[in-house]
């Protein structure tokens, strides 16, 4: 499924709705698989995992947040630097032109 993506927490903590808006919208595919009998979502810019271009960020053990509409919330955690933080993907989805 194509989205465009931003993240709720920075470095596990909560952003600000100035800050939350602010950032670029990642665009990409996403894939979710298994790795190691865990369940990870990836957002890729090509057609998932396999290609040369690095993911656009990893989130393991994902959870569905939240669903409205063309809005999808993941809820899972993402690994910054050598910590595991807590993380929020906001996730719409458009037609494929869009996102």
């Amino acid at each position: 499924m194509r989205v465009r993506m931003r993240r709720r927490y920075r470095g596990g903590v909560a952003l600000g709705k100035e800050e939350f808006f602010a950032q670029p919208w990642a665009r990409g595919m996403l894939w979710l698989q298994t790795v190691e009998a865990r369940l990870q979502l990836g957002l890729y810019e090509a057609n998932g995992p396999g290609h040369r271009a690095p993911p656009l960020g990893i989130l393991w053990r994902p959870e569905l947040a939240a669903c409205a509409n063309d809005t999808i919330s993941f809820a899972g955690f993402e690994k910054v630097e050598k910590r595991w933080c807590y993380q929020v993907w906001y996730c719409e989805t458009r037609s494929s032109a869009e996102a």
